[in-house]
């Protein structure tokens, strides 16, 4: 990538640790020396001006999470049918087993026991996402895929997003400090009532201009919550001006080939310590 694209290694290196994470954190935990079980999730920021190429590299990166997401998607896509389809049958037959059986309550119960549990919808093919608030986050993990990332070139865009308006930071901090650490997703709303989701795991990646960064770096509400700490930060130095046009060499060329167009979708399943709702 750094052949390639030109931006600094380190970013490089911090974009390709950050989609790593977000491939492996849903399959395995890491047993700690004090023999607590951590999600290997991490945060990362890098911090870098305009020009230094943080969007070529975030694509580079996430190259094959981006393949993946595209054959969940046509996944989706054939599914959705399937499921509209035979929910459609199951409410019918199921308004057909009520009222054929009017007010025995035995032969009702026992026609509804037979028609089986109400189809489930299959899950969204969301991987990523650049702006998330946290409610917006817990549907998509339940509706979704367990594992997820919130990566965006444009950190600025989480950074001055609702999630993290003066009113919902601390809340939002801590909650995504929660998943960082593992913890379950609890919620209980009057609207939307109680939602239990354990295993979810969520990694995070934001790329911002060194403005955005000191905002961010100076707020002591973070730095209290602790949210902060939880992050891996590099800023390089910049390149830009410094770069000479000069073709990469065959291992880069092969390498990057193999990312983007020989890639094999990986499985986005639960790891054994996750559970259905």
């Amino acid at each position: 990538i750094h052949e390639h694209v030109q931006s600094p290694l380190a970013m490089c290196g911090q974009a390709v640790l950050a989609a790593a994470t977000l491939v492996v954190q849903g399959h395995a935990d890491v047993e700690l020396a004090t023999g607590q079980i951590k999600p290997v999730s991490n945060f990362f920021l890098t911090v870098a001006p305009s020009g230094e190429r943080k969007t070529a590299t975030d694509q580079r990166a996430l190259a094959p999470v981006r393949k993946h997401e595209e054959f969940l998607a046509e996944k989706y896509r054939s599914e959705r049918l399937a499921f509209a389809n035979d929910h459609a049958a199951w409410e019918a037959a199921r308004k057909k087993a009520i009222n054929s059986h009017k007010g025995d309550r035995a032969a009702i119960r026992n026609a509804l026991n037979q028609l089986g549990p109400e189809p489930v919808a299959p899950p969204l093919p969301l991987l990523t996402c650049p702006d998330p608030t946290f409610e917006g986050l817990t549907l998509a993990m339940q509706q979704g895929q367990p594992s997820m990332g919130i990566f965006s070139s444009e950190g600025g865009q989480f950074v001055g997003g609702h999630a993290m308006s003066d009113e919902n930071k601390l809340a939002s901090a801590a909650a995504f400090s929660s998943c960082w650490d593992g913890e379950p997703i609890k919620r209980v709303r009057a609207k939307d009532g109680v939602t239990v989701l354990p295993g979810r795991r969520l990694a995070m990646h934001l790329m911002v201009q060194p403005d955005v960064a000191n905002i961010l770096l100076s707020d002591q509400v973070l730095v209290d919550q602790g949210m902060l700490s939880r992050y891996l930060i590099t800023a390089p130095e910049g390149r830009a001006g410094r770069r000479f046009y000069k073709e990469p060499s065959a291992e880069a060329r092969i390498c990057c080939s193999g990312t983007s167009s020989r890639c094999t979708p990986f499985s986005s399943g639960r790891s054994p310590l996750q559970t259905e709702n």
